[in-house]
């Protein structure tokens, strides 16, 4: 259902861009105008399920890295962002589309 100049979004799970396990996809439009924001994944509970467990897995080490060095790594992630152009706190916040 993939739109011509639409841009493409996948799932980030366990560290790779993946699509939806359904291969199924949906567009998304802004409601104020109308405009395509793009085409998703229709992920399913089976999506939902491997990301959970991905997180709880990738959280097990990440829980153990000192506050200071993850406040270093965020940061370092936030520059790389900027220095992008990517504005935080926006939609899409970063780069989701698995290119």
């Amino acid at each position: 259902m993939a739109t011509t100049g639409a841009k493409t979004y996948r799932n980030y799970i366990g560290g790779e861009w993946v699509d939806a396990t359904s291969g199924e996809t949906f567009e998304s439009t802004n409601p104020a105008t109308g405009e395509l924001i793009g085409v998703f994944p229709k992920s399913s509970v089976e999506d939902t399920d491997r990301a959970v467990d991905a997180a709880r897995a990738a959280y097990e080490s990440w829980r153990l890295v000192p506050a200071p060095k993850r406040a270093e790594i965020k940061e370092r992630r936030q520059t790389r962002d900027r220095r992008r152009g990517r504005v935080p706190g926006t939609f899409p916040s970063t780069d989701v589309s698995g290119e």
